[in-house]
């Protein structure tokens, strides 16, 4: 299953280094923005399955944080609460 999504995030990555908006109608656009939200919800349902599961397993514990917290923040570039 990992390897299917880290396989998933290198086409999108490819795929969103060659997106040119400009080239697209406005109902491309429309599509493309409706697809792109999609998108944006599924990776962040994966992000928080994958984030109780690193909490649930106490994972984080090995990579020297002081809480599942902590560790979502230093991993996902953001800040606990």
């Amino acid at each position: 299953m990992c390897d299917t999504l880290l396989e998933l995030r290198t086409e999108l990555s490819s795929y969103a280094a060659g997106f040119d908006a400009a080239l697209l109608s406005a109902s491309q656009a429309e599509v493309a923005l409706q697809a792109a939200t999609m998108v944006e919800r599924l990776g962040a349902n994966l992000k928080a399955k994958a984030a109780a599961r690193v909490a649930e397993t106490r994972a984080w514990k090995g990579a020297g944080e002081r809480s599942a917290a902590a560790h979502l923040a230093r991993s996902t570039g953001s800040t606990v609460g």
